[in-house]
């Protein structure tokens, strides 16, 4: 059995109960809200953390383009 059958099993499984007769309780619950808030904040520290060095890389290619720019109209580049 390959993955892509084992994969479409486990899922038409899942997805043919009709009904449950189970809970979630509240230990479940606040567990399940703390990796998502934890999941938020962590993508959200990874973004800070990446987009400050996109900026920096950014910045760093328009103002060298400029300059380039602003030298090739002097006729000095």
């Amino acid at each position: 059995m390959n993955f892509k059958t084992a994969a479409a099993l486990i899922l038409y499984l899942y997805l043919a109960v009709r009904e449950a007769h189970a809970y979630i309780d509240p230990g479940t619950g606040s567990y399940i809200l703390q990796i998502i808030v934890a999941g938020l904040l962590g993508a959200a520290y990874a973004l800070k953390l990446y987009w400050t060095k996109v900026w920096l890389f950014l910045t760093n290619k328009l103002s060298s383009s400029k300059s380039s720019s602003t030298d090739e109209a002097d006729g000095s580049g």
